[in-house]
């Protein structure tokens, strides 16, 4: 499933972060340490992955039960891969970033991608 369950969602702003990550070779993004630790993902933990419904933004939480969400596991570098079909989905390429904002209530990390200013607009 494409799609995170975000009904609970819609009613909470998330909380900018100011950190930055990047899509790597291996379609995996490292998320960094401080915000591993604010959600209490280690090495070995279950997450899912999933997209918003209409802002295609990628969704990151600590695997809670049952899920037709995409399941990925934590890397020892903190690293999770970023399923094939989300990537293809929103049309991600390597070295694609991403700022990273928290969902409190949900603790769930949500990333939007940074998209490139267009030079030729003043």
């Amino acid at each position: 499933m494409l799609e995170a369950n975000t009904s609970q969602m819609k009613q909470e702003q998330p909380s900018e972060t100011g950190l930055i990550c990047i899509l790597k070779n291996r379609q995996t993004i490292t998320l960094p340490k401080t915000i591993r630790e604010r959600l209490c993902l280690n090495f070995g933990d279950e997450v899912t992955v999933g997209l918003t419904k209409k802002s295609k933004e990628l969704i990151i939480q600590k695997c809670k039960g049952e899920t037709l969400d995409n399941r990925m596991i934590v890397s020892e570098r903190g690293a999770v891969r970023i399923p094939i079909e989300l990537r293809r989905f929103i049309a991600l390429e390597k070295g694609d970033s991403f700022h990273i904002f928290i969902m409190k209530e949900n603790q769930a990390i949500l990333l939007k991608k940074v998209y490139p200013r267009n030079v030729n607009n003043y």
